[in-house]
C-alpha cells in the first residue's frame, strides 16, 4: 500500500504542485466493482480540489480508454445537477503501479453495504433508483454527447444496437432456442433511433447508454 501512496503523491505533486502531499495514507472502500477503491485525503492542494477524494484503480493495464470515457460521463452529468462526484485531476497519459486511474471527489454518505441490515432500505431502495433514472433521462444527451466526441470517445458502442448484436452472437454461437428466438422478436421490433436519445444508467450492463426512449412531458 505505501507503494500506492508514494506513486500517488508523486502524480499529485506533477499535476498540482510540489507541495501537495497525502495526508493519513490510502484507506480501502467497499465496493468497486471492477475496479480498487481507496479514500484518502490531500494537504496544500490548489483551489478548486477537495481535499477528500477517492482513487478509482482500473485492475487492467489496457483500460485507459475508461478513465477518459468515464471521467467525461461523471463530469457531465455532476454538471446538469446530478448527485455524481465530479473527477476534479486529469490522470490520462499516467498510470498507478502500471494501472489506469482517476480521482474523484469524496461525496457524504454511506454505503450499501453499511445499511444492509435496515430493512426499510430495501422499500426505498426502487423509489430512489427510480427518481435518479428518471432524472438522468432528463438530461440533455445532446451535451453529454458533445463532450464525449471532444474527448475523442467513441460512443458507437454505447448504443443499443451493440446490444442486439452480442445477443445474435451468442445466438449464434450457443444454438439456443430461446436465444435465438429473443434476437428474432428484437429484430423485428427494432425501433427507428431518435436523434436526441435520453441518457440510462444501466449498472449491471454498462455504465451508460444512449437510448431510443421517449421523453416524459415537461
Amino acid at each position: 500500500m505505501s507503494n500506492h501512496s508514494e506513486q500517488l503523491e508523486a502524480f499529485l505533486r506533477l499535476k498540482l504542485g510540489g507541495s501537495v502531499s497525502i495526508a493519513g495514507g490510502l484507506q480501502r472502500l467497499q465496493g468497486g466493482f471492477d475496479t480498487d477503491t481507496f479514500a484518502f485525503a490531500v494537504q496544500n492542494a490548489p483551489p478548486g480540489i477537495p481535499e477528500e477524494l477517492v482513487l478509482r484503480l482500473f485492475r487492467s493495464s489496457g483500460e485507459s480508454d475508461r478513465v477518459n470515457l468515464e471521467s467525461t460521463i461523471q463530469n457531465t452529468i455532476h454538471a446538469a445537477g446530478h448527485p455524481v462526484p465530479r473527477v476534479p485531476i486529469d490522470s490520462g497519459g499516467h498510470s498507478l503501479i502500471g494501472r489506469p486511474f482517476l480521482i474523484m471527489e469524496r461525496l457524504e454518505g454511506s454505503t450499501l453495504a453499511s445499511g444492509l441490515e435496515d430493512q426499510s432500505l430495501f422499500e426505498k431502495l426502487p423509489g430512489l433508483m427510480g427518481n435518479l433514472q428518471v432524472g438522468i433521462h432528463e438530461t440533455d444527451s445532446a451535451d453529454l454527447r458533445t463532450q464525449l466526441a471532444d474527448a475523442e470517445v467513441d460512443i458507437r458502442h454505447m448504443t443499443p444496437r451493440p446490444m442486439l448484436e452480442r445477443v445474435s452472437k451468442l445466438a449464434e454461437a450457443s444454438g439456443v432456442a430461446e436465444l435465438t428466438a429473443i434476437r428474432q422478436w428484437l429484430t423485428e421490433r427494432w425501433p427507428t433511433q431518435p436523434v436526441d436519445p435520453v441518457i440510462c444508467h444501466a449498472t449491471f450492463i454498462r455504465p451508460i447508454f444512449l437510448l431510443p426512449m421517449a421523453r416524459s412531458p415537461a
